[in-house]
């Protein structure tokens, strides 16, 4: 036997032997369970959240004899003279300054609780597209608090401000999509519009309104703001721009350098002996609702340059609220 294999019968064997019998008293061997990652669930499809056993459909204004509001929310969706529900019926809209989401007609949705809202489909008679369309969600069926989802209203008819979207083509099978831009959550939604493209004074005919979305999952509703003062009448009470540079370039959506009105034109600043001595100019909203505001910026001259005005930009003096 050689030197190698005598020193491993010898010595590493009975190790070996040794340490495989102490293997086999011992308790098995339990191995960690490695934990797989969780991936993240995709987010609930939309789902058709109107139907005429949840949805509940009110409206204001003049309707047609003999048409049931529940048909908007029917599931049929066909063009057919005789189905669909015509809201502010042979009756011009008319604007409400003190509560612009209460105009003279309106239909609104009560969807029976509150969800994320992401879409909406719109079925009106075809061959004519609704005007200053505007789409409020609230979650009071009054509507003392509400959020615009969709305006369309490029006119500021209603006082809501100039609408970002544009006025749908004349309507046709397919419906006209409105897809919010992020979820919105609430139980009412309201429509408006003033007239469509077939004639003034004829409110609006809906075949189906259909509104998407998930299930409520909590949490703040998305705030958005809007420039209220938009389009409102301006008032300066000293030394003005003039003619030339009317005081509803204020509040006209115009943000240009050239397009400035003046207030204290070519004048200094006074020293009051009281807080209405100075200039200034007032912004009217409606009855009880002004702001003021008192300076701006100003040229070598001294007058006060106001190109435009957008409530909370900074920059500004005011007193009041809008």
């Amino acid at each position: 036997m050689i030197k190698g294999t005598r020193f491993f019968s010898r010595r590493l064997l009975p190790l070996l032997l040794a340490a495989v019998m102490l293997l086999g008293m011992l308790p098995a061997l339990t191995l960690p369970v490695l934990a797989l990652p969780v991936l993240a669930e995709d987010p609930p499809a939309s789902q058709k959240l109107t139907n005429t056993t949840d949805t509940v459909v009110t409206y204001q204004g003049a309707v047609g004899t003999g048409r049931a509001p529940s048909l908007v929310v029917d599931g049929d969706t066909s063009h057919n003279d005789n189905k669909y529900f015509v809201v502010g019926n042979d009756q011009t809209q008319e604007k409400n300054e003190t509560n612009p989401a209460n105009p003279t007609y309106w239909i609104q949705l009560d969807l029976g609780k509150k969800y994320s809202l992401t879409e909406m489909k719109l079925f009106v008679y075809h061959g004519r597209a609704l005007k200053n369309l505007v789409v409020l969600a609230s979650d009071s069926s009054t509507f003392d608090t509400y959020r615009i989802i969709w305006n369309a209203d490029k006119e500021n008819f209603f006082g809501l401000g100039t609408g970002d979207k544009e006025q749908f083509p004349n309507a046709t099978v397919a419906g006209d999509t409105i897809t919010l831009a992020a979820p919105t959550e609430a139980q009412y939604v309201r429509i408006l519009n003033n007239g469509h493209t077939a004639g003034a004074g004829q409110g609006a005919h809906y075949f189906e309104i259909e509104v998407y979305g998930t299930e409520h999952t909590g949490g703040a509703p998305e705030t958005r703001l809007y420039n209220v003062a938009a389009g409102c009448s301006v008032i300066v009470n000293k030394w003005g721009g003039g003619s030339d540079r009317p005081n509803s370039w204020l509040t006209d959506g115009i943000k240009d350098n050239a397009k400035y009105i003046e207030v204290c034109k070519d004048k200094a600043q006074e020293r009051p002996v009281l807080c209405t001595d100075r200039p200034w100019q007032r912004i009217s909203r409606q009855q009880g609702q002004f702001l003021e505001l008192l300076g701006g910026w100003q040229n070598t001259q001294g007058s006060a340059h106001h190109p435009q005005y957008d409530r909370g930009l900074p920059g500004r003096n005011y007193k009041g609220s809008l």
